[in-house]
């Protein structure tokens, strides 16, 4: 009588087991860093280390890790025009710096370092629900 609920039981377990088997691997974050290496220190005005995308429909990647000194691109992706600027909105006082003062057009870009190391959050003013994270280390 018991071989009656332990054979239908094994075979649910393989079921379950095989649907596990081939769940599609987890998607990316999206989280762009930099690796630092034992290059010498390079002018940080050069060229920018992460590039995000702006558009209406938010930022791309909507977190960056970069090291002290680092520059980081943003760019008008989208057909609207977008405003990547410093917390808090709207006033942009937690990195003054970070405020290109106008709407990115199409295809238009906005580069600013990063000199110090902390968290610095930020939005699109144009779009205030659209929202960021770049790390300095």
């Amino acid at each position: 009588m018991r071989f009656k609920f332990i054979i239908p039981f094994v075979g649910l377990l393989v079921l379950i087991g095989a649907g596990c088997a081939s769940a599609p691997p987890p998607s990316a974050s999206s989280v762009a860093t930099t690796t630092k290496t034992d290059e010498p220190p390079r002018d940080y005005l050069d060229e920018a280390a992460v590039f995000i995308e702006v558009s209406e429909k938010g930022f791309f990647p909507d977190h960056a890790v970069i090291h002290k000194g680092e520059k980081v691109e943003f760019k008008n992706t989208g057909n609207v025009e977008v405003w990547p600027a410093s917390d808090p909105h709207p006033v942009h006082t937690d990195y003054s710096k970070f405020d290109p003062h106008r709407g990115l057009k199409s295809g238009e870009t906005f580069e600013i370092d990063f000199p110090e190391i902390k968290t610095y959050r930020f939005h699109d003013h144009l779009n205030p629900v659209h929202r960021g994270v770049i790390e300095v280390k």
